[in-house]
């Protein structure tokens, strides 16, 4: 079996740091996705913004241009983040009425 070269481990070693960090990244951002889901559901507001998911994707798609990223890939992503922020939301709002009903 050939040795992989020292440059490629030291470049898939780069990729494992930052995809570490990266998932300390999404990690944080669900913190403050369930956050939110909890004023939302204090609020009694629907966990479906239609006007905010509008304005972040936009900003997002902008920024990921910027940064040289293809759009396609940018709104896949942010589609998948989008629908599981949009999970754990109703899943808060579910379990709220789960206890209301049990007092």
């Amino acid at each position: 079996m050939k040795e992989t070269p020292a440059e490629l481990r030291r470049l898939r070693r780069r990729i494992d740091t930052i995809d570490r960090r990266v998932l300390g990244a999404l990690a944080d951002r669900f913190q403050v996705v369930k956050q939110i889901g909890e004023l939302k559901q204090k609020m009694k507001m629907d966990t479906y913004q239609a006007s905010r998911w509008e304005e972040l994707l936009a900003a997002r798609l902008t920024q990921a241009g910027k940064l040289g990223l293809d759009d396609s890939f940018t709104k896949a992503f942010f589609h998948l983040i989008h629908e599981e922020a949009l999970s754990v939301q109703r899943g808060i709002v579910a379990k709220a009425r789960r206890r209301g009903r049990a007092s």
